[in-house]
């Protein structure tokens, strides 16, 4: 999905009538972009993969065009299980969940990794035991919606406290990207300020610009503890050393201010 975000500038010169096939997998896909990007490759099939690297490393998958277009926040469902897979939603009170119930994803199958080398303590968080199967906890909070499509909501650790209250960090990167469009890349992480308290911040890629008119149209959207207190611009996103957004670097740059 980054590769495309760093290609929509271009979508207008690409014209790849021979391409056939698509997929993506890695990070979040997003309905708009995919939708534009599918312009590019008119007669292209494009899949969104789901996978972690424990479950070697893709195991469900969500076939987009313009009939499927199940998103949450403009994030594509990951789909459903791949053959002889298996997933379930594991709600807060360690019960499998009810349709429409949010929890964190789990994963059983053949691909599933044995486990994390010498690490005892991590493979005691991450594999559980559950009918008679062996699963792994992903931190993807998920939930399944009536149809059995797996729709992702972000990552459980991507969750903030602010001011006693469960804020969904991509449910305000939602906001940010419907009011900018294709014109700016943002992303918005929780961060610790200098006196311990957890606050929002947005991150914008690109030239300095006003932002308080995108502020005010998340403001309109969201309640005041989900709109963010800081915006800080970045030339380039820092990417991690599997290529995906760093954003630990990027929430350490905003308690640094």
């Amino acid at each position: 999905p980054s590769v495309i975000t760093y290609l929509q500038m271009y979508f207008d010169d690409i014209d790849e009538q021979e391409t056939r096939l698509c997929s993506f997998c890695g990070e979040a896909l997003t309905l708009d972009i995919t939708n534009r990007w599918q312009k590019c490759i008119p007669n292209a099939r494009i899949i969104n993969f789901y996978g972690p690297t424990e479950d070697t490393v893709f195991c469900s998958y969500y076939d987009v065009n313009a009939t499927n277009q199940k998103n949450l926040n403009d994030v594509i469902s990951v789909g459903k299980a791949m053959k002889n897979g298996d997933m379930f939603i594991l709600n807060e009170n360690n019960e499998e969940a009810k349709p429409e119930e949010r929890g964190e994803l789990c994963l059983a199958g053949p691909q599933l990794s044995p486990g994390y080398w010498n690490n005892p303590e991590k493979n005691a968080e991450s594999f559980f035991e559950h009918n008679g199967k062996r699963f792994y906890k992903t931190g993807d909070l998920c939930y399944m919606d009536a149809d059995g499509d797996i729709m992702y909501v972000g990552r459980m650790d991507f969750q903030a406290k602010i001011q006693g209250f469960r804020v969904e960090l991509s449910e305000i990167e939602h906001y940010a990207a419907e009011f900018f469009g294709s014109e700016h890349h943002s992303l918005c992480v929780a961060f610790t300020n200098k006196i311990g308290n957890t606050e929002i911040g947005m991150a914008v890629e690109g030239k300095e610009f006003d932002t308080a008119p995108a502020l005010e149209y998340i403001k309109s959207k969201l309640p005041p503890y989900e709109v963010p207190t800081k915006v800080l611009f970045f030339e380039r996103f820092p990417l991690n050393n599997n290529g995906k957004l760093d954003r630990k670097k990027i929430s350490e740059k905003f308690s640094l201010i």
